[in-house]
């Protein structure tokens, strides 16, 4: 039997070679030219300066993380909508309490005419239920009778990250930022919420969490580099290529749920159902030790709609099966809205186009979209 020489061998090492390097040199290709684009790979680039990083850093905090809460509308039964600077100066029957569907003042000003009374939104563009639930334990002086929790569906997303627009949207722009401004809860060893502050840290370490993000930013589940996050662009090429499988939002895309569906799904890594299932609660005990009286609606996104269609099911079904487990009714505003449109006509919900700044259908609720959530809202009320 004839042994392989020293040529032979040589030959196939060559072979092999430039098999790897035609195959790394196309999965530097489709990196670059398609998911880096698209944000599926995070580049690392440092754009702050030790001096823009330290003004930030001067901001104060407010109770959801770096940055100013702003001030809470009031819209009266006219139909103004102003600043409420002083809650406890004025009496309203209504506060509202999420992210930037909720902070839209054409919602509370329908309210307002509906019932006849004063509504204070407290609405927070950005923020997440669980920041929601940190500025309703900070606003003591509210005084409202009943207080509205409104939870957009994606917003589950906020719950497990310290920075949900870089790594949702601009993961390249995180060298950009100022550097994890959100607060968030996690679980402790006995299922209990507990409170993390926004992370602050030094611009060296700054520097070093731009370049590695998983390995400085604490609790962030969404955090390119780690076993859920974006891959960061580095060699080998294939492997970064592979890697991109593994993220959150593919694995979602690929089981055929909307980007954040996975989030909702019972013993998911992230703990984002146990951990929202929690703030939820810990807003209906803390309006019931205020002696307020409370509602709790889920509010659907185009998203969602699309995946009804398809499936009859809602992606946030879970929350609600949990949140009905220990006594806690939840509204899904998806069920309402059908009632008045037929599911093919879900884009007339939304601002789509130019005023959403979107091309696809989506963004923030149309005037339709917000009569229909405001008169849901007065029902759901009405009936307390």
């Amino acid at each position: 039997m004839r042994s392989t020489g020293p040529k032979n061998r040589y030959f196939y090492l060559v072979i092999v070679a430039m098999v790897v390097t035609v195959i790394e040199l196309g999965s530097f290709m489709v990196l670059q030219l398609v998911l880096v684009p698209r944000g599926y790979v995070y580049k690392p680039k440092l754009v702050q300066t030790s001096t823009s990083y330290a003004e930030y850093q001067q901001q104060s905090l407010a109770p959801g993380g770096l940055g100013v809460d702003g001030a809470a509308l009031h819209s009266s039964p006219s139909g103004e909508t102003k600043p409420l600077t002083e809650p406890s100066n004025v009496s309203v029957c209504v506060s509202l309490y999420g992210d930037s569907f909720t902070a839209d003042s054409r919602w509370g000003e329908t309210i307002a005419a509906i019932f006849g009374c004063h509504v204070a939104n407290y609405g927070v563009p950005g923020f997440g239920i669980d920041q929601a639930l940190m500025r309703f334990e900070a606003v003591s002086n509210d005084t409202a009778d009943v207080v509205v929790l409104s939870f957009f569906s994606e917003d589950i997303a906020r719950h497990v990250t310290r920075n949900f627009d870089v790594w949702v949207y601009q993961p390249s722009h995180f060298g950009a930022s100022v550097f994890a401004p959100k607060a968030r809860y996690i679980l402790g060893l006995n299922g209990e919420l507990q409170h993390l502050p926004a992370q602050i840290m030094t611009f060296s370490e700054f520097e070093a969490a731009v370049r590695d993000p998983a390995q400085h930013i604490e609790h962030d589940y969404l955090a390119a580099g780690g076993a859920s996050g974006l891959p960061i662009w580095r060699c080998p090429w294939t492997f970064t290529l592979a890697r991109v499988f593994s993220h959150w939002k593919v694995r979602a895309k690929l089981a055929g749920l909307p980007w954040y569906g996975q989030l909702f799904l019972a013993g998911h890594p992230s703990q984002a159902l146990e951990i929202s299932t929690r703030i939820v609660e810990r807003f209906v005990d803390v309006a019931q030790r205020r002696g307020k009286r409370s509602v709790i609606q889920l509010l659907p996104s185009i998203l969602d709609f699309r995946h009804y269609s398809k499936s009859q099911t809602w992606p946030y079904q879970p929350l609600i099966d949990a949140l009905a487990s220990r006594d806690i009714e939840v509204h899904n505003l998806g069920e309402e809205m059908l009632e008045k449109i037929n599911i093919e006509q879900a884009c007339k919900l939304f601002d789509t186009g130019e005023s959403s700044g979107l091309d696809d259908c989506g963004g923030h609720f149309s005037d339709l979209g917000y009569e229909i959530l405001a008169r849901h809202t007065a029902a759901r009320i009405g009936a307390l």
